[in-house]
């Protein structure tokens, strides 16, 4: 994700207030991110219902606000924006009025108290900022990779599971020596099948 670059999922939902839902993706940020990871909005400053995930000093924060404007908020007590790929899932549940983090498959934190239903379905989930009724603001930049949207509780042994399994995909994860999946074709041609697989025998980043 760069400074305007954004993926909009079109997904909408409301979350009930004995249900819940689960964000996770694996994320890579240097030192003094900021934005917004992921979520979902209606107008920056008013009263209105919310899932966010954002940068908080290179850790990061799950705010969650529900339909009667009780806010949960917790921010992980691990350095996230270091450079480094980190697994990271949120938890919002409202069934056991809670919200959790866990990073790298091991719980960081939670926050506890009253949380009901969550109407999302004004603006779709994205990632790499947050979309508004003005539009898209709180851009971030960092490299994401293997989003994940459950509509339930993740367990421990789940998130530690995901965080175990890297994503074979990723230009910014592999290296020299790895064997990669590569999509060959010009930038303005329709998408067709041109797969080839490779060993990479050097890299260099431009831009």
């Amino acid at each position: 994700m760069g400074s305007s670059c954004r993926l909009d999922t079109g997904y909408t939902t409301t979350v009930p207030a004995a249900g819940a839902m689960s964000i996770a993706f694996w994320v890579k940020a240097s030192a003094g991110a900021s934005g917004v990871v992921c979520g979902f909005g209606k107008t920056i400053g008013a009263d209105w219902n919310r899932i966010q995930l954002n940068w908080s000093s290179d850790k990061l924060r799950l705010y969650v606000k529900d339909d009667a404007a009780n806010v949960r908020q917790f921010t992980s007590a691990r350095t996230v924006a270091d450079g480094g790929w980190h697994h990271v899932v949120g938890v919002i549940n409202p069934g056991s009025d809670e919200i959790a983090l866990y990073v790298d498959g091991e719980p960081d934190g939670d926050a506890a108290g009253t949380l009901g239903a969550i109407t999302l379905d004004a603006h779709d989930l994205t990632f790499g900022c947050v979309h508004t009724g003005g539009g898209y603001t709180s851009y971030t930049t960092c490299y994401l990779d293997e989003p994940l949207v459950c509509s339930r509780a993740l367990t421990a042994d789940e998130a530690y599971r995901l965080s175990r399994h890297e994503p074979l995909s990723g230009a910014a994860r592999t290296g020299a020596g790895n064997l990669v999946m590569v999509y060959l074709g010009a930038e303005s041609e329709a998408l067709v099948y041109k797969l080839i697989t490779a060993r990479v025998i050097d890299m260099m980043a431009l831009g």
